[in-house]
């Protein structure tokens, strides 16, 4: 190919392009021009319209008074986590002033993970069958995975002291099976802490002699009767974390829905209807006007 033809070919492109630009500039012009006509055209009833959304819109707010939002974190114990969601989901709101109320889990992997030996290996199983534990849905049974969860009910009046959140939450706690469940379960901890304590009692015995110059009769323990120190050492840490955990366990399961931290009373704002239903008042407006135009232009097509 020659150096002229190249050329010539560059400038044809170059003229065509500037074609294009200069037919999509035009048709963009009319295009705003046409929607102010029809703006001219309708601006009696455009206003009509949005003094209409407007009068509708400060109605229904002066009507719908204000709402509070009050946020719980709870700890569903002995198991409860399904019975805890099965009666907020079908609690009934009618006459009380519990305008909506949900829960959901505060979704912590880390937390999971790292909570039992064995939940890694849970983590990799669900990972592997497409099981999403890291998202929550309505229907994903996700809940079951995670220790603390958020409840959150809209009032129609504030609640400063929490009174209607402690009722529900002592509504929830009236259940006699989870009640004897955790009577069993907190005399069973309160034995398990019992022993680990002597254990660690025990082990400090032998790390007290052990360090003790002065014992050294045929009848005591030493270092060389003794050569697993290292090991004696972690016997009694991993004690010491097991107590510790399992008395946190025990502060966090007093009550069977237990409460932990709280936020009352934070008023819910909103969009403000009076300039929510002029807009969609308005865009009602267009899009019936966008389908009868396509409906005009099909017609034209069934009468050739």
């Amino acid at each position: 190919m020659g150096k002229g033809e190249l050329n010539d070919n560059q400038e044809i492109d170059l003229s065509y392009l500037t074609k294009k630009i200069s037919t999509w500039i035009e048709f963009l012009g009319y295009s705003i021009y046409k929607f102010f006509q029809f703006l001219l055209k309708n601006i009696i009833l455009l206003s009509v319209l949005f003094i209409l959304g407007v009068a509708i819109g400060y109605f229904i707010d002066s009507n719908r008074g204000e709402s509070y939002k009050h946020e719980v974190v709870v700890i569903p114990n002995y198991k409860s986590t399904e019975y805890l969601y099965s009666k907020i989901e079908n609690m009934k709101l009618k006459d009380s002033p519990i305008q909506s109320i949900e829960i959901k889990p505060i979704i912590d992997v880390y937390d999971f993970i790292t909570s039992e030996w064995n939940n890694l290996e849970v983590a990799k199983y669900l990972s592997q069958n497409n099981i999403r534990f890291d998202k929550y849905s309505t229907d994903s049974d996700v809940e079951k995975f995670y220790r603390y969860h958020l409840l959150t009910v809209i009032t129609s009046d504030k609640d400063p002291k929490g009174a209607v959140v402690d009722s529900i939450v002592n509504e929830l706690n009236k259940d006699p099976f989870l009640l004897e469940r955790k009577r069993v379960e907190s005399e069973g901890r309160k034995m398990l802490v019992q022993g680990l304590e002597k254990n660690v009692e025990s082990i400090e015995k032998i790390l007290d002699k052990l360090g003790d110059a002065s014992v050294n009769t045929a009848g005591d323990v030493n270092i060389e009767m003794y050569p697993e120190i290292n090991e004696l050492i972690s016997s009694k840490r991993s004690a010491l974390n097991e107590i510790n955990k399992i008395k946190i366990l025990e502060l966090e399961g007093t009550e069977v829905i237990n409460p932990t931290t709280k936020v009352m009373s934070v008023e819910v704002k909103r969009t403000p209807s009076y300039l929510l239903y002029p807009l969609i008042f308005i865009a009602l407006f267009f899009v019936f006007n966008l389908i009868m135009a396509f409906v005009g232009k099909y017609k034209k097509f069934e009468n050739r």
